[in-house]
């Protein structure tokens, strides 16, 4: 999930669902100079809970656009103890908005989102990821991405998106192990 905001930081966001679920936050990061904040939610389901509806909701001095993506896994482990994660705050005008996401698991997934400011950037994924969700904010020029890389070994993995203009950007990364 990205916060897309009008400032840097100063923003809470939580997720639930329409069962009542509250999920659990992950890694997340508000970036010092890019205008938006990124997060990850989980919650294990041990059966196929049918249709619901996720929300997210987001209090704060900074509210913005939120982008969410909700993505449900089959074979996911009931416990993501041993799982990697990461945030990075990338503070000056790069067009490599990545960085890497170190311990993983083969056989895993990983996710990623990243939020830049005001730049209106076309984000292009690194090598083998795939775009789960890409948002470019037209009013405000905020670019939000979010993608996933299954993993076929173990140790670091370059994640994020090369833009097409370098500005200030945030990114946390989640591994979620298979059973």
């Amino acid at each position: 999930m990205n916060a897309l905001q009008a400032s840097p930081g100063g923003d809470t966001v939580t997720v639930t669902d329409s069962k009542g679920d509250t999920f659990t936050a992950g890694p997340h990061i508000a970036g010092s100079k890019a205008p938006n904040s990124s997060w990850f939610f989980q919650y294990y389901e041990a059966s196929a809970p049918g249709s619901l509806t996720v929300t997210a909701h987001q209090t704060g001095a900074n509210l913005g656009t939120l982008q969410l993506a909700v993505n449900v896994l089959t074979g996911a482990a009931p416990s993501q103890a041993a799982a990697a994660s990461g945030t990075y705050d990338g503070t000056t005008f790069p067009m490599g908005e990545t960085h890497a996401l170190t311990n993983t698991q083969a056989r895993s997934w990983l996710y990623v989102a990243v939020g830049n400011g005001d730049a209106s950037a076309a984000l292009t994924p690194a090598t083998s990821e795939v775009n789960v969700d890409v948002w470019n904010d037209p009013g405000s020029g905020n670019d939000g991405a979010i993608g996933r890389l299954a993993t076929s070994g173990t140790g670091s993995q370059l994640l994020g998106w090369t833009a097409s203009n370098g500005d200030p950007f945030e990114w946390a990364a989640q591994e979620v192990l298979h059973c």
